[in-house]
């Protein structure tokens, strides 16, 4: 069988590529290989796991050749997208210059500005609900797809103390 697209792993950042490969109208087959069982969300919800106990494993990742760290990730049909928090930050403007502005680690290649577009548009495939307020923190080409939620009681305290933030 002839294949247009394979791609490993069947999370997020491959979801999203089949969907800009789907939209280009080139692309008809899709392969997507993934190495983890796949678990109903009944199964999730009456044994209150993404995965079975064996099927979580470390991987030892190094950074700026400082000693490995531990990243636990889950390893299921659907990636990280089972056990995510329903919130798809952005990376602060600044977090592309630490170096730059605080004398830290190195500073992206690329900036938040080359980002932005990317951000909006997978946060309108994901129906984002945000507070378009907040665009003095993380600027915005585009509103939040969906309004943001109701403040809870804290929120509502932060919100009023920090109005811009």
């Amino acid at each position: 069988m002839i294949y247009d697209l394979i791609l490993v792993g069947s999370g997020f950042a491959s979801i999203f590529f089949a969907h800009k490969a789907l939209d280009t109208g080139q692309v008809n087959r899709i392969l997507i290989l993934e190495r983890g069982r796949f678990h109903d969300w009944e199964w999730q919800a009456r044994t209150r796991q993404n995965s079975l106990p064996d099927d979580h494993y470390s991987q030892l990742m190094t950074a700026s050749g400082r000693p490995g760290k531990t990243w636990i990730f889950n390893v299921g049909v659907g990636g990280g997208a089972n056990c995510w928090w329903a919130n798809p930050m952005r990376f602060h403007p600044n977090d592309f210059r630490v170096r730059s502005l605080y004398g830290v680690g190195v500073d992206w290649p690329l900036s938040y500005d080359d980002l932005e577009i990317y951000y909006a548009e997978a946060e309108a495939i994901m129906e984002v609900s945000g507070d378009d307020e907040s665009g003095s923190l993380f600027p915005r080409s585009s509103p939040y797809p969906q309004p943001r939620h109701r403040f809870s009681s804290f929120a509502r305290m932060l919100k009023d103390r920090y109005p811009d933030q």
